[in-house]
C-alpha cells in the first residue's frame, strides 16, 4: 500500500473514530457495573478491578442503542441506567447523568501518540512504532516522521514512519528522551519532551508534554497552505499569496463551491499564529467566498497581515475573515479591506480581540457578529467601508470597542451600530470617534438599555433624521441658557443626524398653537429652565406617545426625563475661589427671594469661602455680608444691596439674583478703577452676557445647558435615555467654572482642582440646607487663608 493510499485510509478511519468518540451519551458496548462503565476491551484486559465479581446488578448496552441486564439477558428501560464514571483506557474519566443521559462532568488529558518498544525476536536491535490516536490526528495530521534526540537535540536514532514499525540499533531504553516530529517536507512542527523510555512498554503521550509550536517560514501560497496545521507558527516571507492558487491537500483544509469558484475552509486548527514580515498580503479572487473560513478552531493569532478580495473590483457576497464556533482569536496589526462585504463575520465564537487593526472598503458593512460573547476591539480603524450597514451585533454578550475610530462609514440600510442583544446582552463603546459617518441612525432601538457609551467624540456625523424640538423663553441668542442649549442642538445635528426646530415663548401656555403644532410633528420635545415644568406636564399627559426632556427643572411624568445640575457643588467652588481671592477678608452673597433654591446657593458658597478663609467664611455664617432683594427683576434693588455690601469692605461679591445683578454690575460702574471690588456669576459665562462690566465679573458657575442639551438626544438616539430625574453631576462641563483659573496663582489654583476631585470623588458632600451647613463646619478644620 502506497503511503498516500494508506494516508487516505488512515484519515478516513481518522474521522469515524472522532464521529464515534464525541457521542454526547454513553457509548455503545459500554458495561455498567454498579456506578462504573467499562468497555469490553477494559474487561477483556481484566481493568474491572474485580468489580465483575461483587455481585452488582450489570447492564450493556448493545449495537443497536439498547441497554440489556447481562444476567437475565433481557431487555431493560434506559431509567434502570444509574448515574456513572466511564474511565476510557487512556485515563479520561466521564461522568454521565442518570438514565443515559449527558456527560455532566468531563476529566481529561488528551492522548496524542502511543509509543511502542519492543525487543527484536531474533535479540538484535528494537522494533519502535509511535502511532497517533484520533486526537493527534486532529492536532498533527501531516506528521510522517519522528526520531528520538537527547535534550540538546542530538539525534539518538534514524528518522523513523510514524505509523509504522520501525527496526533500529542500538537499542533506546532506560533513558529520558525528546521526540521530534516531521512533515512531508522534513520540516519540525512539534516536539514531545521529557519521555522515559523502557524496554517493552507501551507509553501513552499526552497533551502535556507537547512542546511549544515549531516554527515553519513559507515564502508562496503553495508552502503556506502545506504547512497550516496545529501547534505551529507559520512566518510568511514579504510578498502576495492567492490563497487558490494552488489546490493543496491538506486535512485542515476543505473547499467550499460558490458562486464564482470555490471557498477555502479551515477546520479543528488549534495553537496556530500566521506572522508576517511588512508587506504580506493573502487574497482570494472569487467574489463569493470569504478570503479565509475558519470552523471549529482554537488559538488562532494573526499578525502583520493584509487580508482581503483583490482591491477595486466592485461588490461581493464574501466577507474577509469568517469565524464559527471559535475560541481565542487574536488578530493584531492586520489591515482586512474590501470589496469584501464585511471584514468580520462571526458566530459562536468566544474570546476575540481584534487590537491595532484597520477594517476598510468593505462594500456591505464592518462585522457581523452572532451569538459570541467576549469579543474586544481595542485601538482599531473601521473607515470607508459602504453601503447597507456599519457594525451588526446580534444576541452577543460582553462586546467592547475602546478607544477605535470610525470614519467615513455609510450605512444606507440599517444604524451604525445594529441589531438584537438579549438581556444578558451588553456592547460597551468608549473613548472612540465618529467622525464623518452616515446611517440611518447611530445606534439600533432594539438595543435599549444594553449599550454603555462612555466619553467617545462625533464630529460631522449624518445618523437618521429624528426631529427635535427646542423650547426656550425668550431670545435664543441671549448670551446664557437660550443660546447655550442652541449650540447644543446644533452640535447634535452635525453630530447625530436630527432635524430640529427652536420655539423662543414669550408667555407659554398650554393651548399655544405653534407650541402644539411643533410637538406633534416631533420625535423629542426639549424644554429650558422651571418655567417649563407645569405646560410640559400637561403636553406630556396630552401626549403619552412623545419623549420629553425638561431641563434644570423636575416633572414626575412618565414619559419625562428631567435633567438636573448640582449647582451647589458650582456654588461651592466658587465660595472656595472667592476665600483663596479676597483681600479684605471679606466675601459677600446677593440673593433674590428668599427660596430654597437661592438658600442652596447661599450654604454651598459659604461653605466654599470657609474652606478656603475661615474668617471670611464666619461673616457669611452670621449673615453680616448677606443681601437678599426680594424679587429678581428690580435692578434697583440689585445696585443698593451691592453699595451695602461694598461699605461693609467686600470685595468679592456673588450675585444670586436675576436681573437684580445688572443693578450690582452698575454700582460698580461709578467706582474707579482703584477700587476693588469683583463680581462671581452662576448658571452661565456673565464677562460674555455683560461685555460692558466684563472687567469687574471675575468668574461664573456655567450650567451645561448645551451638554445637557446633548446628553438627552445621544441617548435618546441610543434608547437609553430613561425617564425620571437625572442628576448630570460635576464631571465634564455640566458644571464648570469660566475664567476660573486666569487669576489664581499656582497654590491657589491647585487647592480649587483638588476640591473639585474630591467633591467628585464624594470625599466632600456639599451642604444644600442650613443645617446640612453647620455639620460640614463643624467637621471641617480648614487650611490657613492662602493668598495670591
Amino acid at each position: 500500500m502506497s503511503r498516500k493510499t494508506k494516508f487516505i485510509s488512515i484519515f478516513l478511519l481518522m474521522v469515524f473514530l472522532l464521529e464515534t468518540v464525541t457521542f454526547a451519551d454513553i457509548p455503545k458496548f459500554t458495561v455498567v457495573i454498579g456506578n462504573k462503565g467499562y468497555s469490553l476491551n477494559q474487561l477483556h484486559n481484566g481493568e474491572d478491578n474485580g468489580d465483575i465479581k461483587k455481585g452488582v446488578p450489570m447492564y450493556i448496552k448493545d449495537g443497536q442503542g439498547k441497554w440489556i441486564n447481562i444476567k437475565t439477558k433481557k431487555e431493560v428501560s434506559k431509567n434502570s441506567i444509574p448515574k456513572i464514571t466511564y474511565l476510557d483506557e487512556y485515563g479520561n474519566k466521564k461522568v454521565y447523568e442518570k438514565h443515559d443521559g449527558e456527560i455532566i462532568k468531563e476529566e481529561c488529558e488528551k492522548i496524542y501518540f502511543k509509543l511502542f518498544i519492543t525487543k527484536n525476536k531474533s535479540g538484535v536491535g528494537q522494533v519502535v512504532s509511535l502511532n497517533m490516536t484520533p486526537e493527534g490526528y486532529s492536532q498533527f495530521f501531516n506528521g510522517v516522521y519522528f526520531q528520538f534526540v537527547d535534550n540538546e537535540n542530538n539525534s539518538l536514532s534514524e528518522k523513523l514512519d510514524i505509523e509504522k514499525l520501525n527496526f533500529i540499533y542500538p537499542e533506546i531504553k532506560d533513558k529520558q528522551v525528546n521526540i521530534n516530529i516531521y512533515d512531508y517536507f522534513d520540516k519540525k512542527i512539534v516536539t514531545i519532551e521529557n519521555i522515559t523510555v523502557k524496554a517493552d512498554e507501551k507509553i501513552l503521550i499526552s497533551e502535556s508534554k507537547i512542546a511549544e509550536s515549531g516554527v515553519i517560514t513559507v515564502s508562496n501560497s503553495e508552502e503556506l497552505m502545506k504547512a497550516l496545521g496545529s501547534r505551529r507558527t507559520i512566518r510568511l516571507k514579504k510578498g502576495k499569496y492567492d490563497l487558490l492558487s494552488n489546490k493543496v491537500k491538506n486535512s485542515f483544509i476543505g473547499y467550499n463551491e460558490v458562486f464564482d469558484g470555490k471557498e477555502i475552509v479551515f477546520s479543528n486548527i488549534t495553537d496556530l499564529t500566521l506572522e508576517g514580515e511588512d508587506g504580506v498580503e493573502l487574497f482570494v479572487d472569487p467574489r463569493y467566498a470569504n478570503v479565509m473560513n475558519f470552523v471549529s478552531c482554537s488559538r488562532i493569532n494573526f499578525k502583520n497581515l493584509t487580508i482581503g478580495h483583490t482591491r477595486g473590483k466592485g461588490y461581493c457576497t464574501g466577507g474577509v475573515l469568517k469565524f464559527d464556533y471559535c475560541k481565542d482569536i487574536s488578530i493584531e496589526n492586520c489591515v482586512l479591506y474590501g470589496c469584501g462585504t464585511e471584514g468580520l463575520t462571526l458566530s459562536g465564537t468566544t474570546n476575540l480581540n481584534l487590537k491595532d487593526s484597520v477594517i476598510e472598503e468593505c462594500s456591505y458593512g464592518i462585522m457581523t457578529v452572532s451569538g459570541s460573547s467576549n469579543i474586544a476591539f481595542d485601538n482599531s480603524i473601521f473607515r470607508n467601508n459602504k453601503d447597507l450597514y456599519g457594525a451588526v451585533i446580534n444576541n452577543s454578550s460582553n462586546v467592547k470597542f475602546n478607544e477605535c475610530v470610525f470614519e467615513n462609514n455609510e450605512a444606507g440600510y440599517r444604524e451604525l451600530i445594529s441589531g438584537r442583544v438579549d438581556e444578558t446582552g451588553e456592547v460597551t463603546i468608549q473613548n472612540s470617534k465618529f467622525i464623518n459617518n452616515s446611517s440611518k441612525a447611530f445606534l439600533d432601538q432594539n438595543y435599549k438599555g444594553n449599550i454603555i457609551l462612555k466619553n467617545n467624540q462625533f464630529t460631522n456625523n449624518k445618523f437618521g433624521d429624528e426631529k427635535v424640538a427646542l423650547l426656550v423663553m425668550g431670545d435664543v441668542n441671549d448670551k446664557c441658557f437660550n443660546e447655550s442649549a442652541f449650540n447644543g442642538l446644533k452640535y447634535s445635528k452635525s453630530n447625530y443626524g436630527i432635524d430640529y426646530k427652536v420655539v423662543e415663548a414669550s408667555n407659554i401656555h398650554n393651548d399655544d398653537k405653534e407650541v402644539v403644532k411643533t410637538i406633534e410633528d416631533s420625535d423629542l420635545i426639549i424644554a429650558v429652565g422651571f418655567m417649563f415644568d407645569e405646560v410640559i406636564g400637561s403636553y406630556a399627559d396630552k401626549y403619552p406617545e412623545k419623549s420629553f426632556v425638561l431641563i434644570d427643572a423636575e416633572s414626575e411624568n412618565k414619559n419625562v426625563t428631567s435633567l438636573m445640575f448640582d449647582e451647589e457643588k458650582g456654588a461651592f467652588l466658587l465660595g472656595a475661589l472667592a476665600g483663596l481671592q479676597t483681600e479684605s477678608n471679606k466675601v459677600g452673597f446677593i440673593g433674590g427671594m428668599e427660596i430654597s433654591l437661592v438658600k442652596k446657593y447661599l450654604s454651598a458658597f459659604t461653605a466654599g469661602v470657609y474652606t478656603t478663609n475661615k474668617e471670611a467664611g464666619k461673616l457669611l455664617l452670621n449673615e453680616d455680608m448677606v443681601e437678599f432683594t426680594g424679587t429678581f427683576a428690580n435692578m434697583d434693588k440689585g445696585f443698593k444691596a451691592a453699595n451695602t455690601l461694598y461699605s461693609k469692605g467686600c470685595d468679592y461679591i456673588i450675585n444670586v439674583n436675576g436681573a437684580c445683578e445688572i443693578g450690582a454690575y452698575k454700582f460698580a460702574e461709578g467706582l474707579s478703577k482703584k477700587q476693588n471690588l469683583n463680581f462671581l456669576g452662576i448658571d452661565c459665562a456673565k464677562k460674555d452676557m455683560y461685555p460692558e462690566y466684563a472687567s469687574r465679573i471675575e468668574c461664573s458657575m456655567e450650567k451645561g445647558i448645551g451638554e445637557a442639551v446633548e446628553y438627552a438626544i445621544k441617548n435618546y438616539k441610543a434608547s437609553t435615555l430613561s425617564k425620571g430625574t437625572k442628576n448630570l453631576g460635576i464631571q465634564g462641563r455640566y458644571i464648570s467654572l469660566s475664567n476660573a483659573f486666569y487669576y489664581l496663582n499656582n497654590e491657589a489654583e491647585q487647592k480649587v482642582i483638588i476640591l473639585r476631585d474630591e467633591i467628585s470623588q464624594g470625599k466632600i458632600l456639599v451642604p444644600k440646607t442650613e443645617q446640612e451647613l453647620k455639620d460640614y463646619i463643624e467637621g471641617l478644620s480648614p487650611p490657613e487663608k492662602s493668598r495670591k
